[in-house]
């Protein structure tokens, strides 16, 4: 049975958190979480760790926010392009039928 969750270490602390998919997929994400807590680290002249997590996390949602605008324009487009289709299947149909106003 797979955990449901898991000890990893997050900045300096170390945490039991819920296991994302797999436990791979929660190291990849955790990975992240690290590297982006060492950018915000970097670009701050002082400790803050609570800020540090917030923009973090903003970071996150905003990636987040993104990538569902993408999966929602890609979703669009392909929903115009299979109407697309079916018009010209349909057009097709139309031609292919005989005609009975003879």
């Amino acid at each position: 049975m797979k955990p449901v969750t898991m000890e990893v270490k997050i900045g300096r602390v170390s945490l039991q958190i819920p296991v994302y998919g797999t436990e791979d997929a929660t190291l990849r994400i955790v990975h992240e979480l690290n590297e982006r807590l060492k950018r915000v680290e970097a670009e701050s002249d002082r400790i803050d760790t609570q800020a540090f997590a917030l923009k973090v996390a903003a970071s996150f949602a905003a990636e987040a926010d993104d990538l569902r605008e993408q999966a929602d324009q890609e979703k669009r487009e392909l929903l115009l392009a299979l109407h697309r289709v079916s018009e010209s299947l349909r057009a097709l149909l139309r031609q292919a039928q005989p005609n009975d106003s003879r």
